[in-house]
């Protein structure tokens, strides 16, 4: 069973205290302006990979006075009956499709990969409102926000892993140009990676929820190897890629005593 929500409120911590200004509000299902800040949050997150786009423009869009606001489609997901996997990634396509569609209508050509940022950014902060717990049954097959830092984790999990993943490093490409199933250009579609890592976190936990902690951890793990490189350039770059992140902070303390005592 998925872990209860007070289990994953230290996998929080980092992402609170760096976007405090929607997760220090209450959820309130009822107001449209948490989903709105909620998506804005997310495409600024996402922004800096799209041409042509200016923070007024998402604005418009989430201001917009249709049925299809997708603010409001966000909205109505928390005021209906929790859904299965298959009906939330349905919904979540749905919704990647309607934001590519609203970018369209401003002249701007939004990629799955910008899209789906935008969407799983959008429930991450939802996720960090106070009161949020009454609602956890909504996250449970949420997907993780793919970008950089998840997709050297996704590769790093099928390459070390003792089961065989038969996951091709080529294949892997740049998050913002992902495509939705697969294509001809031979690189893994969204849904490749959502239904793989699903079965790499396993039935009993929550992908959505584990990223908080798998993001943050992966992040050190780079800053970690870039800064041990830096003064190890002839290291063995894959086989420290391959320790624990303890093992590399140790080797790091170890460099630098060295470095400490040479000096």
């Amino acid at each position: 069973m998925n872990k209860p929500f007070d289990e994953v409120e230290v996998k929080k911590g980092g992402f609170l205290l760096d976007n405090s200004n929607l997760c220090n509000q209450q959820f309130d299902k009822d107001k449209i302006e948490v989903f709105k800040e909620a998506i804005y949050l997310g495409y600024l997150d996402t922004c800096r990979t799209i041409k042509k786009t200016y923070n007024e423009t998402i604005r418009s869009i989430l201001e917009e006075d249709s049925k299809d606001n997708i603010a409001g489609i966000l909205q109505d997901y928390f005021n209906e009956k929790s859904k299965d996997e298959k009906d939330f990634d349905d919904y979540h396509h749905s919704l990647c499709e309607k934001i590519k569609g609203k970018f369209g209508t401003k002249g701007i050509k939004l990629t799955y990969g910008q899209a789906q940022k935008i969407v799983n950014m959008s429930f991450k902060y939802l996720y960090c409102c106070n009161g949020i717990e009454e609602y956890d049954k909504y996250f449970k097959y949420c997907h993780m926000p793919l970008d950089s830092i998840i997709l050297e984790w996704f590769w790093r999990k099928a390459k070390y892993s003792k089961t065989e993943h038969n996951i091709v490093r080529k294949q892997i490409g740049s998050w913002s140009n992902i495509v939705y199933e697969d294509n001809k250009s031979n690189e893994y579609s969204y849904m490749f990676y959502v239904k793989k890592i699903r079965e790499f976190i396993g039935k009993d936990s929550c992908p959505f929820k584990e990223e908080f902690k798998i993001w943050k951890e992966m992040q050190k793990e780079l800053v970690c190897e870039a800064f041990y490189f830096t003064f190890k350039p002839k290291a063995n770059k894959e086989e420290f890629k391959g320790k624990r992140l303890g093992d590399k902070l140790k080797a790091v303390n170890e460099m630098l005593n060295e470095l400490e005592d040479n000096r």
